[in-house]
């Protein structure tokens, strides 16, 4: 049987309908991961920033993102080459660098993820990633360079300031990080505050300009605040969304139900 690579979900959401959803995943679940991307989501950002979990576990959640039918992304705890490729090399489609601050730190994990002579991935035929060496060298090869996603997350005051030379070079996306952002310019986590939404306005203007996606992360939970926020996002040009994380989602369904069963204890 002919093994074939991985389909790019994200690529194919954004060719069909212009607009690619996602979720994350930050607890060591791997049903939770093939779950949410049975459910239908594009493609399911495994957090290994946030979650308290290692290479072990990330491996068999992107193995149940597949397995559920969406595209693995890694959420890499820093800018790591060697992370990088191991993600890469484990089998995730895309990964997303936090805290990228300059020009010079987005060209080097652009290189990371890419082979020789266009980057400088280390090399080995025999991965996950090329199912275990059953997969033509030559063919996924150039086809990894042309699928693999470099994501950066601008959070930053400094990224602010060089946002027109990051994405300049070379990134698939960047993903606009409204909590880290209020939590540098003084405003402790409120995402919706105007300040902070007029920057991640004027950076995803300068990204899109660029030619490079912008990818939303929102904060809701109710289905109606969802949809108004995606709604919002999408006007300003981000063809992709992100729903908030399984962590999240639980937390806030479990105490819904638990504050609306209070009146029984009356």
């Amino acid at each position: 049987m002919k093994m074939k690579v991985q389909r790019n979900m994200i690529r194919e959401a954004l060719d069909k309908r212009n607009l690619a959803l996602g979720t994350w995943v930050q607890m060591k679940n791997p049903e939770a991961c093939e779950l949410v991307a049975a459910a239908g989501y594009d493609f399911v950002i495994i957090d290994m920033e946030h979650g308290s979990f290692g290479w072990d576990g990330a491996v068999d959640m992107i193995r149940a993102v597949e397995y559920g039918g969406a595209t693995p992304v890694i959420r890499l705890p820093g800018d790591s080459i060697v992370d990088i490729k191991k993600a890469l090399d484990a089998g995730a489609l895309g990964v997303i660098i936090p805290k990228i601050c300059s020009g010079k730190e987005a060209l080097q994990v652009v290189k990371a993820a890419k082979y020789e002579p266009s980057g400088r991935r280390g090399a080995c035929p025999v991965v996950r990633a090329t199912a275990h060496g059953l997969l033509d060298w030559k063919m996924y090869r150039k086809w990894s360079d042309e699928n693999v996603m470099v994501w950066a997350i601008v959070e930053t005051m400094e990224a602010i300031e060089n946002i027109a030379d990051i994405v300049s070079q070379g990134l698939d996306a960047i993903v606009l990080g409204p909590f880290d952002l209020s939590m540098a310019m003084g405003f402790q986590g409120d995402v919706e505050h105007p300040q902070v939404k007029r920057e991640l306005i004027r950076i995803s203007e300068i990204a899109l300009k660029k030619g490079v996606e912008c990818v939303a992360v929102l904060f809701d939970m109710e289905p109606e605040q969802i949809l108004r926020s995606a709604k919002f996002w999408k006007e300003k040009g981000c063809r992709m969304i992100t729903t908030s994380s399984d962590r999240g989602i639980l937390s806030h369904f479990h105490k819904k139900v638990l504050d609306s069963l209070q009146d029984l204890s009356k």
